[in-house]
Order: C-alpha cells, then sequence, then structure tokens
C-alpha cells in the first residue's frame, strides 16, 4: 500500500471518530 494513501486514510479516520467523539459529548452534554 501506498505510503501516502496510508497517512491519508489515518487522517480520514481520525477525523470521523473526532466529529463522533464531538457529537456524543455534546449529546451528553459534556461540551
Amino acid at each position: 500500500m501506498n505510503p501516502t494513501v496510508k497517512s491519508i486514510g489515518i487522517s480520514v479516520v481520525g477525523v470521523v471518530i473526532g466529529a463522533y467523539t464531538l457529537k456524543f459529548l455534546r449529546k451528553k452534554g459534556w461540551l
């Protein structure tokens, strides 16, 4: 696998996880 593709994939996963975490915390009313 291309290292550039891999790093892009990892950053996309990170953004998705961050977005879900923010959504979850807002729903819980912690932010």
